[in-house]
């Protein structure tokens, strides 16, 4: 079974293990002016399905994994930087908006987690609750003057609850729901639960969320002691680790509403519409095509850019077309699909249907200008020039690069209709092999810190939510089987 590991928001990927240099990290391989580090080796075997050949966690295991990390380095290094892959459109604008992305992880670093620090009082408060999970029932209600009217109804007498439901008509069995301290949620929702202790049957006030208000009862809660030490303690750093990203959040919030503070957009409703009409089949599909979207072995959906086009290359008579203006600058389809293929569209909902596919259509263009902005700020501050950003390009480059030196040789040789076991034994390992003889000198293995490493045999993919490139790391490159460290020289 695979596990999906979703980060719920962008402090996740400062402050946890899928950062690349944020976190205080050792060097495990330097192959010329090229690095592995122990945080970039687990985020590239854990977050990732491992091959089958590889897939443990034992000694020969870390070996290939470690060998093709350093053969992917190595081929990226022959592929070279001036070939028909690096010229190419498509991966100009891969590579500029995965720098961009991680400039933007670092920008809500330093501008907001960085300086915010619950303090002890707070923590104690909030430590207090972290083991409740309360048992909820709700409902929605689209309208504020109803939702309201109808909390003001059953606030007096809470055994209404139900039964206003059921007068509303939304159904006959109120919706359940458990939620603890540290489950993944709405953020409105969980503040509200867990800013003071709550009593049973309480009804909390409505609380908006996206386009509807949530009506809230407690119908009880179980609370989970720490008991050992070391349980309290892992509590308490936990609920201090989660106050800082709210907080994060919150500072971040108020930093981009002064960064977008007079910017103001104006749509073309006649462009408008004629585009949603030639888009809206690309993005709204069944679940059957998206299980099979998600499942192609790309950064994004394979061939996601050429769809897109095709679907765009229907209404060619648009491209001139004005869509919308931007303080003053008029912004035409063509230059839309420009940016996208740099920061393509992250819409606010999972779900999108026909009937409301217009207004997300516009949220998300209107966060795509937001992220510009962002941008902007980032480069501003000289965060291109942050290690955690040139060393997230390295490896997205690096993948790619390897990838299309392995297709060249692969192209080269006589491997139709062979096995891959049969690959890996007369091309791929030989090829390696040649390329470790020949940078012998130039590579250096951290062999203490290579030992320490622990790995999981469970398959997981890391991925980043609402972001324009939400996969953290490329998938694991089938490159080597080869599992012996006898090159190179010992790095202290």
């Amino acid at each position: 079974m695979k596990k999906i590991i979703l980060t719920y928001c962008l402090v996740l990927i400062i402050a946890g293990d899928f950062t690349f240099g944020m976190k205080r990290d050792t060097i495990l391989a330097k192959i010329g002016d090229m690095e592995i580090s122990t945080i970039e080796f687990s985020a590239r075997a854990e977050y990732t399905p491992r091959p089958a050949y590889c897939r443990s966690d034992n000694y020969i295991h870390k070996k290939i994994i470690l060998n093709t990390l350093i053969a992917e380095k190595l081929m990226a290094k022959e592929a070279g930087n001036d070939n028909e892959l690096t010229q190419s459109s498509e991966y100009k604008a891969f590579i500029k908006g995965r720098k961009e992305q991680a400039m933007r992880q670092v920008h809500f670093y330093e501008m907001a987690y960085k300086i915010s620090v619950p303090d002890s009082a707070s923590v104690a408060e909030k430590y207090s609750l972290a083991g409740r999970t309360y048992e909820l029932s709700f409902f929605r209600i689209v309208d504020s003057t109803n939702a309201f009217s109808i909390y003001n109804k059953v606030s007096n007498n809470r055994a209404l609850f139900n039964s206003v439901y059921s007068s509303i008509g939304i159904g006959d069995t109120i919706p359940k729901k458990e939620i603890s301290f540290f489950t993944p949620e709405i953020p409105e929702v969980t503040s509200k639960l867990f800013e003071r202790p709550l009593d049973k049957d309480e009804i909390l006030k409505p609380i908006f969320v996206g386009d509807s208000y949530l009506l809230l009862r407690v119908d009880g809660w179980v609370d989970e002691l720490a008991i050992t030490e070391r349980a309290k303690e892992s509590r308490w750093n936990d609920v201090s680790l989660l106050m800082t990203e709210q907080e994060a959040m919150t500072l971040y919030t108020d930093y981009v509403a002064k960064l977008m503070k007079g910017k103001n957009v104006q749509f073309d409703r006649g462009t408008f519409e004629k585009l949603v009409e030639v888009v809206a089949p690309f993005y709204i599909k069944d679940e059957k095509k998206k299980e099979a979207m998600f499942n192609k072995n790309f950064w994004r959906s394979a061939n996601e850019d050429e769809v897109l086009m095709s679907n765009f290359n229907d209404a060619d008579f648009l491209k001139e077309s004005p869509l919308f203006t931007l303080d003053g600058e008029i912004w035409n389809v063509s230059k839309l699909m420009d940016e996208i293929k740099i920061h393509p569209l992250v819409f606010r909902k999972n779900e999108l249907r026909k009937q409301d596919f217009a207004e997300q259509f516009k949220l998300a263009i209107i966060d795509l200008i937001r992220d510009k902005e962002i941008t902007k700020d980032s480069y501003k501050n000289g965060f291109d020039k942050n290690n955690l950003v040139t060393r997230n390009v390295e490896m997205w480059s690096g993948n790619l690069l390897s990838n299309y030196q392995k297709y060249l040789i692969l192209k080269n040789a006589d491997v139709k209709g062979k096995d891959k076991s049969i690959l890996f034994d007369e091309v791929l390992n030989p090829y390696v092999k040649t390329l470790q003889k020949k940078y012998s000198n130039e590579i250096k293995i951290n062999v203490d810190e290579f030992e320490k490493i622990k790995l999981s045999k469970i398959d997981m993919l890391g991925l980043q939510t609402d972001m324009a490139f939400p996969f953290v790391v490329p998938l694991f490159p089938e490159l080597t089987t080869l599992n012996k460290l006898d090159y190179g020289k010992v790095l202290k």
